[in-house]
């Protein structure tokens, strides 16, 4: 019983690659806590094997934790910490309802709130939650130790955003033009020939080929959700979506894209340059 339960959690994370567990590992409910670092992150997850690989992903990337499985201890906890993190499949709170609970007290504590559906809901969900940044599992050490430091730095003044209308979730397609683009740049980094040696051999334009590298440049969570919603996008998109350097813009800017794809017409080329134009120049402003 207890290798099946194991099981289904997997199954609902996806892969755990080397930080995998034991199938005989104890539940326990006992917090896990650190002090071996600076800054001090406050995690709630419901699931122990979740908290073990937090924990082992805290450590290395330096910070002290405290991670427990319970509402109560983490709100008690979290008081004192730098920054929270939340996975969204709580049994008695949706975690982007507890990122706004904890946005409204204390609008200065960074949140990040982690979720396994990858879609265009999720996001909308995240942005009236006022959360600070949202990670799509499965999550490795690296991008959970780049978040947090993310928004430890940038802080969390941001404006409110309205809820938007949500469209109908699309399914993926077999095959796309993101993993065409995934597939060149792997067999790049194996051919040992110049972008333009490859392009030849490839029968590509050099301007495709570099415009795929950007395409899998994107933030992981950005291009799962361009997945799901794949229909609303077309590939002469991205020379200049991947122009933006700041994260939310990316998100916004595919955010605007669906909505429109979601009413049966793509997003129109030049107003497309209009609105990249617009984000790059409040891009510019933030960073003075």
């Amino acid at each position: 019983m207890l290798k099946e339960l194991f099981n289904r959690i997997r199954n609902s994370f996806g892969r755990i690659n080397e930080d995998s567990f034991d199938e005989n590992t104890v539940l326990d409910d006992s917090p896990l806590v650190s002090d071996d670092g600076d800054k001090k992150v406050c995690v709630l997850e419901f699931y122990q094997c979740m908290r073990e690989l937090y924990a082992k992903y805290l450590g290395r990337a330096g910070f002290s934790y405290f991670i427990t499985g319970k509402e109560e201890d983490f709100l008690s906890e979290s008081a004192g910490c730098s920054a929270v993190v939340l996975d969204d499949c709580q049994p008695d709170i949706r975690g982007f309802l507890l990122a706004s609970k904890l946005k409204a007290e204390r609008p200065e504590l960074p949140v990040i709130v982690c979720t396994a559906n990858a879609c265009l809901e999720a996001y909308e969900e995240f942005k009236v939650s006022k959360a600070d940044a949202l990670l799509f599992k499965p999550v490795s050490g690296s991008e959970l130790a780049d978040c947090i430091n993310r928004v430890l730095v940038k802080g969390s003044a941001k404006p409110v955003v309205e809820k938007k209308v949500v469209p109908r979730k699309r399914g993926r397609k077999p095959f796309t033009f993101l993993d065409i683009a995934e597939k060149h740049v792997r067999e790049f980094s194996d051919s040992g020939l110049s972008k333009a040696e490859f392009a030849r051999k490839n029968k590509l334009s050099l301007s495709t080929l570099k415009n795929e590298f950007r395409i899998v440049a994107m933030p992981e969570t950005a291009k799962k959700i361009v997945q799901e919603n794949i229909d609303c996008f077309k590939k002469s998109f991205f020379e200049h979506i991947t122009k933006l350097k700041d994260e939310q813009s990316i998100f916004d800017l595919c955010g605007e894209i669906i909505e429109r794809g979601s009413k049966g017409s793509y997003y129109d080329l030049s107003a497309l340059k209009e609105r990249v134009t617009e984000y790059l120049s409040l891009e510019k402003k933030d960073e003075v």
